[in-house]
Formats: C-alpha cells, sequence, structure tokens
C-alpha cells in the first residue's frame, strides 16, 4: 500500500474524520487530504506522532514489508555465500553490490560484503588492487560496528578487523577489538555443551571438540612463527616434529580414516613437511610428503563434493562435520598441483615419483 491508503485505513479503522487527525497532530485538515491522495507526504518530525498514535512501526506507515524485505536479502546472501564458498568473489560482490543499492545500510548484507573483501584482499596478488580490498574490509567492518546493535554481526565485525587491522599497521587497535572478545570457555559450544542434555549435550560435545580440534591443529601449525628480531626459536628438524605431532594427533582423533574437513590438515601437515625436507635436501622425504599431501587433497575434493557424509570414529561418530567454504575457484586438486611448481622441488622435479604425483592430481584439478 501507499503512504496515502495506509493513513487512509489507519484513520478510518479510529472512525476519524481527517478534521479530527489534523487536530490531534496540531496540522490542517488540508494537510492530511494531501497525505491521503498521496500529493505530499509529511515531514519527517511527525513520524514518530503518527506511529505513536496508530501503534505501529514507520515500516509499516512507509509501506515497508520487513518480512518480504528479510526472505529477499537472505535469498540474496544465501546466493551470494554460494559463489562465495567456491571462490567465485567477483560474482558475489555482484549480487551483493546489487544488494546494497536497493538496501544500503541492511547490515547482513554489509557482513558478507566485507568477507567477500577480505577474501578478494587474502587472494588478489596485484598490491594495488590488494590494498584497495583491505581499505575496503577495514571501513565496512567499521561501519558495521558503528551502527549495528546485533551481536552476532558485530563478532564477525571484529574476527575480521582482527585480521587486517595488523596488516594496516593498527595492531595495538587489533588487541583491543580482541580483548572484547569472550574466552573459550565462554562460547556458545562450551555453554551449550553445560546446558543441553540427551542427544543435543552430545551434538554440542561434538561441535566443541570439532573446533577444538581444529584450533589446536592451527596453534601447533603456526607456533614456529618468527619471533620479534626476525628469527624463530625453531630449527628445521623442530619444526618436521611438529608437523609430525599435527599428522599423529588428527590420526588419533580420526582412527577410521573418515577425515572429512580434517583433510586439509593433513594435506597442509605434509605440504609443510614437503617444504621442510626440502631445505635439507632429502628427495625422498619430500616425495613422500608431497604423495601424501596429494592423497589427502583428493581425499578433502571428494569430501567437499559429499552429500551424505558422516564420521565414524568415536569422539565425533554421526557428526556430520556442517558445510565449508573456500576463497580460490581452484578446487584442492588444482591447487596442491601449483603447489607443486615451487622452486624448493626443482632438483626432484625429473623423479618418476614426482610425475606419478603430478598426474594423480590432474585427474581431480579443475574448478569448483
Amino acid at each position: 500500500m501507499s503512504f496515502g491508503t495506509t493513513i487512509k485505513e489507519l484513520r478510518r479503522n479510529r472512525d476519524m474524520t481527517q478534521e479530527e487527525l489534523a487536530e490531534v497532530l496540531s496540522i490542517s485538515p488540508q494537510a492530511v487530504s494531501r497525505w491521503e491522495t498521496d500529493a505530499s507526504m509529511p515531514d519527517i518530525s511527525l513520524l514518530p506522532s503518527l506511529c505513536h498514535f496508530f501503534g505501529v512501526t514507520s515500516d509499516y506507515l512507509l509501506g515497508i514489508d520487513v518480512e518480504n524485505r528479510q526472505k529477499q536479502v537472505d535469498k540474496m546472501i544465501a546466493e551470494a555465500d554460494k559463489l562465495s564458498f567456491r571462490g567465485y568473489l567477483a560474482e558475489a560482490r555482484k549480487i551483493l553490490d546489487d544488494g546494497l543499492k536497493k538496501y544500503p545500510d541492511d547490515y547482513k548484507i554489509l557482513r558478507s560484503m566485507m568477507l567477500t573483501a577480505f577474501n578478494q584482499f587474502c587472494m588478489e596478488a596485484d598490491e594495488t588492487r590488494k590494498d584497495m580490498y583491505l581499505k575496503e574490509t577495514k571501513n565496512l567492518g567499521e561501519r558495521i560496528l558503528d551502527g549495528c546493535t546485533t551481536d552476532q554481526i558485530r563478532m564477525n565485525a571484529i574476527q575480521i578487523l582482527c585480521l587486517i587491522y595488523p596488516e594496516c599497521g593498527m595492531r595495538e587497535k587489533a588487541r583491543v577489538l580482541a580483548m572484547t572478545m569472550p574466552f573459550i570457555c565462554q562460547s556458545r559450544e562450551c555453554l551449550l555443551s553445560i546446558i543441553e542434555t540427551g542427544e543435543a549435550k552430545r551434538k554440542s560435545l561434538m561441535a566443541a571438540s570439532f573446533n577444538l580440534i581444529q584450533q589446536l591443529e592451527r596453534n601447533i601449525v603456526t607456533i614456529s612463527t618468527e619471533e620479534n628480531n626476525g628469527e624463530t626459536i625453531y630449527s628445521c628438524e623442530e619444526r618436521i616434529a611438529l608437523m609430525d605431532k599435527v599428522i599423529a594427533m588428527i590420526k588419533l582423533f580420526f582412527e577410521d580414516g573418515d577425515y572429512g574437513f580434517f583433510n586439509s590438515s593433513l594435506q597442509t601437515a605434509h605440504i609443510m613437511q614437503a617444504q621442510n625436507f626440502s631445505e635439507m635436501s632429502d628427495g625422498e622425504k619430500v616425495l613422500y610428503h608431497l604423495s601424501e599431501a596429494a592423497e589427502y587433497t583428493i581425499g578433502l575434493n571428494k569430501f567437499f563434493n559429499s552429500q551424505d557424509f558422516v564420521h565414524t570414529s568415536l569422539i565425533l561418530r554421526g557428526n556430520d562435520s556442517g558445510s565449508f567454504g573456500t576463497s580460490a575457484s581452484d578446487n584442492f586438486a588444482q591447487l596442491t598441483l601449483n603447489e607443486l611448481k615451487n622452486k624448493k622441488y626443482d632438483f626432484i622435479r625429473s623423479e618418476p615419483k614426482f610425475t606419478e604425483i603430478e598426474n594423480k592430481l590432474k585427474a581431480y584439478a579443475g574448478k569448483w
């Protein structure tokens, strides 16, 4: 309905004349008449009085269909996410750009655009465009924090801002933001695992375990990062030992080999081992770890394309691991194939085993 039709309907439901409504609002009857014929709109200062008097929201008064708008927004974001989670970031951005033109202050769309811009920053090779995406991510995140009151959207923005502020030379600001986030023991998964009972409790404990395994793996993988002086306290042999622990840990949790999403953890660990052993010019070990990385890469490809995957190993038995995305449009086999172009492997490139690994990956490589 138009604004005029809405006002006329509300007035008649109150059994009021135009003159009586005009008196309540201290305006002329002619003004009410112009509203009801859509010849003019009321001054914006009158909207709160009209909403209060008729007991309606401003969205209702202005003919904004909130429920239908939310359905449109959710559908738009689902379409963009489907593309974004498979690395088609430019296509996702087009959908979100169109959405922001229609709903410029919708924080759900702004959040999706921020995540898309962040992924474009991560994937972009050109430094000028990379800097553009970095600034856009920062601006979108700060815009969300300035105006959004929805906790989940704000926390999403804080998470991304904590990742990009150090890139902007704002590491201290990232620390301050990070300190506003809850402790691990205050997380959704941990609290639900205490609150729930029966099947819901078991599923909550599985979700908490899944996230903790993932976090522990990430911690070990990145613990050998450089110190303030640019050096690392871990030798090449110690880095190898750390990756051996990651591999052993994942296999301990998934005794049935039902790695699912954690194929990615094993693939990453074996690639890092191949790089470590290449520093030691140990061709045999490099080829072994590249071969293992290829196997887990193919397993990851199959997992992403699976519609009915569930874990069978003891701790996560029956858990489907949820859905996961990637910021690259190349599938995992293609990305691992790209890794084989690294000059680190030139000294074994002529080996038959190396060619065998390449051919195995080529059978699965391509776009999502």
